[in-house]
């Protein structure tokens, strides 16, 4: 019954359910007391639960106190123990010096290398124990995934104080006072051959010197020491970890994966023997634990002279390998992308592209091994790869781009003249074929999507494509829509870009879903009020929209089509088919009122001074009208309007949070959709993030798009209740992960791929530029005052400043805070203000 207690004390405990969890702790208490056969063992787990019930409530103190006391008493207690309740005070021994461990390092009580050594190195080493004698038992393996994981975190704690130690200035500044030291001491001695007898002052100023020399090089020796050290505990740690655990545990193993690879990235010319030791752990960890980093492994491939066969290519090069061998539909089209990265340069430039031979090397190893199957599958995704390149890339004549407002279908014969391009014929040629582009299958640790020719778990193999394709209304590349038609017969509609690099876009999609799945887990990291305050305001979880993209060259790619999906920009503007105009919601509902047109011009004519005066005449004589997009969609039924208006709310809300920690400028209204459906926000194009809005000749200086239409749908609270709220979970949930945000971005804006300048000129030339713009959406008339020219950053100082940036905002400094650190609440409530503030609105481009 005592047991009974304390199991559903621990349960109470881990539902965050605290006041059950305590009443069957004084239970247990009770019967303790009236008890006299209960065992020493069973005592000491139930005071093992009180102290982690204290340490939930925050009275991380006693809790401490008490698990440092049992972890004494139980090393007292475990020779004078019966044998058949060995392993029980063992398992004790290990839960009491890992949660231990785990607390002193969270609240800062003792220092990080004091845990290291005291508490996290005996915990592996006693759950190691156990679990090579529970032959590997379910419970003896996630107790010891947990204390590696806490061992390898620790230990990357570790690396990255001393790391940033060792790339200080004030390191660099001991370097250089110890080679000007030994330049003295060499002079010293110099000086001192010549001379028979040494003054005594020489002889101190010699020796001083030489102690200074001798001192300076420990402590120098004792930084690279340590850092090689912690470097690979961590390396190993993580992978040992990674290699044991199962996809039952709510741990969020991605970011883990993360920190591993970072550190391998930034330390393996530095530690000894790194390539090797990790080369051996990517034999031991399931190759599916990488697929979410593709993006950042890939890219760093190189075969540049000398570097072909240097220990971190080879390394690396493996586990590209190994990524596309066992999970091929994942990883295939990446490579294919990256062997075609030569695209558009000269035959020359082509030759040595050193990005481009790794991947090609990597291909032609993949081939080496392969089976008829493999070898058939990869021989068709390059084929069916390069035909969407051609695709992309193929320009449509003057009389084709005229249809284009008419929907007409244009045959893809007429973009693919060659016969054996054209994707019938390719797919006539394989017995083994590419599942869909855009819905790749679920990812299976087991690595066994059938035989090759069946359809993998939850996709399907491409059949063919209906003949004839669609291009988009807008658009400067005018992209083209096609039908892939998969083995069941169902069609998915995927845009083929071509002329526009989308792999930044990939980008920011990975760190989309991994901002998702912090969400999805938030209840790890905010407490329980929070999450029920939000269910009342909002009823759902937040998330992002994301959807597939997959990068084929610097030039090309493809996107997946959200159905159901219109443009701000298209409901709420007038539209010209060729022959007529098509009114938009601001014409339909206020007919009398100021043209679109008119509104543009009086704000493109006003002087600097004048700007305000003119915007909020502009107000006064255009009203919002998002608000009829539910009544037009949704008003047959009074559920669906109030779930799709709170599902548009929260979307906003979270969007724009995201999109401010993340600095996601060009949100004018064709790049923002709502589901027809749902009533869902859909953001797409990603061409500036990390603020690169603020460089642009008219910056954008407003945090996130919250205009009086965005508003205007969010029903008569506006911003106050669902939104604020939602963005509030928001913040919070951001602010709370914020180093596993951090780390996740510190690889994505030190990718060699991920360039942050490139689009920023492409932005300029639409501010400067309407003649290549829509006509519905788009006026670059010059404003005068508030346009400016900006130099391109540097790359590497701009990502410097990319993660620091990020980093102020996840700590709550905000521009305009007067340097203040902002809770949540009052953070969110700035940002709010910040993006209605009509000073700010009235100086942006006017086609945003």
């Amino acid at each position: 019954l005592v047991n009974h207690q304390w199991l559903s004390a621990s349960i109470g405990r881990e539902q965050q359910r605290f006041d059950f969890a305590e009443r069957c702790l004084q239970r247990s208490e009770k019967m303790l007391s009236s008890s006299q056969g209960l065992s020493r063992l069973v005592q000491m787990q139930i005071r093992l639960e009180e102290a982690k019930l204290m340490e939930c409530r925050g009275y991380f103190k006693p809790a401490i106190q008490t698990t440092k006391l049992i972890t004494n008493l139980i090393e007292d207690q475990t020779s004078q123990e019966n044998s058949d309740k060995q392993f029980e005070w063992t398992e004790l021994k290990a839960d009491s010096l890992l949660t231990c461990g785990i607390w002193t390092r969270k609240h800062r009580v003792e220092s990080a290398k004091f845990v290291h050594e005291n508490y996290l190195m005996p915990a592996v080493a006693v759950c190691r124990k156990l679990w090579v004698e529970r032959q590997v038992s379910i419970d003896a393996t996630r107790r010891l995934a947990a204390s590696c994981l806490a061992l390898a975190q620790n230990a990357a704690t570790l690396f990255e104080n001393v790391n940033a130690k060792i790339t200080s200035k004030e390191w660099k500044a001991k370097q250089l006072f110890l080679e000007d030291q030994r330049t003295k001491l060499r002079e010293l001695d110099l000086a001192r051959k010549g001379k028979k007898v040494i003054e005594s002052h020489e002889s101190r100023i010699y020796v001083g010197i030489k102690t200074s020399i001798s001192r300076l090089e420990e402590e120098l020796q004792t930084g690279e020491s340590d850092l090689c050290q912690f470097a690979t505990l961590a390396l190993q740690a993580f992978g040992e970890a990674l290699a044991i655990c199962d996809g039952s545990s709510r741990e969020n193993w991605t970011r883990h994966v993360f920190q591993m690879v970072s550190i391998w990235f930034s330390s393996n010319h530095r530690v000894p023997n790194m390539n090797e030791d990790v080369a051996e752990l990517i034999q031991t960890i399931p190759s599916f634990r990488f697929v979410s980093l593709s993006h950042q492994l890939f890219s760093r491939m190189s075969s540049k002279q000398g570097e072909a066969w240097d220990p971190f290519q080879v390394t690396l090069q493996k586990l590209v390998c190994l990524m596309c061998r066992g999970h091929p539909y994942h990883c295939l089209p990446q490579i294919m992308a990256l062997s075609n990265g030569s695209v558009g340069k000269n035959e020359g430039e082509e030759e040595h592209d050193p990005k481009v031979q790794a991947a090609r090397n990597v291909l032609t190893s993949l081939r080496t091994d392969a089976n008829d199957n493999q070898l058939q599958l990869y021989h068709a995704y390059e084929a069916v790869t390069k035909s969407y390149h051609l695709l992309a890339m193929a320009k449509p004549t003057d009389a084709q781009k005229s249809e284009r407002t008419k929907n007409a279908e244009i045959p893809i014969s007429a973009f693919l003249t060659d016969q054996e391009k054209q994707f019938g014929s390719i797919l006539a040629r394989f017995t083994c074929v590419p599942c869909v582009l855009t819905k790749p299958p679920t990812l299976l640790e087991n690595q066994n999507y059938g035989s090759l020719e069946v359809n993998p778990p939850g996709s399907e193999l491409i059949r063919g494509f209906k003949a004839t394709c669609a291009l988009t209304e807008s658009g400067v590349t005018l992209p083209k829509i096609v039908k892939c038609i998969g083995s069941t017969g169902k069609t998915f509609k995927q845009i083929v870009k071509g002329g526009d690099d989308i792999r930044q876009d990939a980008v920011m999609q990975q760190v989309f879903t991994y901002t998702n799945e912090l969400m999805r887990l938030r209840t790890a990291s905010v407490s329980s009020e929070i999450p029920q305050k939000l269910s009342r305001s909002t009823g759902k979880t937040l998330n992002l929209v994301t959807y597939a993209i997959v990068p084929l060259s610097p030039e090309s790619g493809i996107l997946e089509w959200v159905d159901n999906t219109q443009s701000l920009n298209d409901y709420l503007l007038d539209k010209f088919d060729g022959t007529r105009r098509l009114p938009g919601a601001h014409s339909r509902y206020y007919e009398g009122e100021w043209s679109t047109s008119l509104c543009r011009k009086k704000s493109n004519e006003a002087k600097s001074s004048e700007k305000r005066k003119v915007f909020d005449k502009i107000c006064d004589n255009i009203s919002p009208v998002f608000r009829f997009f539910f009544v037009e969609k949704f008003g047959h039924d009074l559920q669906k309007w109030h779930t799709a208006k709170m599902a548009y709310t929260r979307f906003c809300a979270v969007s724009s949070i995201v999109g401010h920690i993340l600095g996601i400028g060009d949100r004018h209204s064709q790049n923002i959709l709502v589901h027809q459906k749902t009533g869902k926000i859909v953001h797409i194009d990603f061409g500036m993030v990390f603020e690169q809005g603020q460089l642009l000749r008219i910056p954008e200086t407003v945090p996130f798009r919250l205009t009086r239409d965005i508003v205007d749908g969010m029903g008569p609270l506006g911003t106050e209740g669902t939104f604020t709220a939602a963005a509030e979970e928001t913040m919070r949930i951001l602010r709370s992960n914020s180093n596993e945000l951090l780390t996740i971005l510190s690889a994505v804006v030190n990718d060699p791929i991920y360039e942050l300048k490139k689009s920023t000129a492409k932005a300029r030339a639409r501010q400067d530029d309407d003649g290549e713009e829509d006509a519905n959406n788009r006026n670059g008339d010059e404003v005068g005052a508030g346009a400016r020219e900006t130099e391109e950053p540097k790359n590497d100082l701009t990502a410097m400043h990319a993660i620091a940036r990020i980093k102020e905002k996840l700590q709550g400094y905000e521009e305009g805070a007067s340097s203040e650190q902002l809770s949540v609440d009052g953070q969110v409530q700035l940002l709010i203000n910040a993006a209605r503030d009509p000073d700010s609105l009235c100086r942006l481009f006017c086609g945003w």
